[in-house]
């Protein structure tokens, strides 16, 4: 299982919260209470697209590209 907010693998399914994106039951899982808290923040926020765990992503900041201008 991995986890749908911090992305670690290999971890026990703790809540589904695959109703929040209309997937089937038990489709989508966080691992614990706290993943299950800041995710839910993230979704009511309608931020969770711009959420980039490190176990995914890295923990190297991202910089905009240079030729993207404001």
């Amino acid at each position: 299982m991995i986890c749908s907010y911090c992305y670690k693998t290999g971890v026990n399914a703790k809540h589904d919260v695959g109703h929040w994106w209309n997937n089937p039951p038990e489709s989508v899982f966080v691992c614990s209470d706290e993943c299950y808290d800041k995710l839910e923040k993230l979704v009511k926020e309608r931020t969770w697209m711009s959420h980039r765990p490190s176990a995914m992503f890295g923990k190297k900041e991202r910089k905009p590209s240079p030729n993207f201008e404001k």
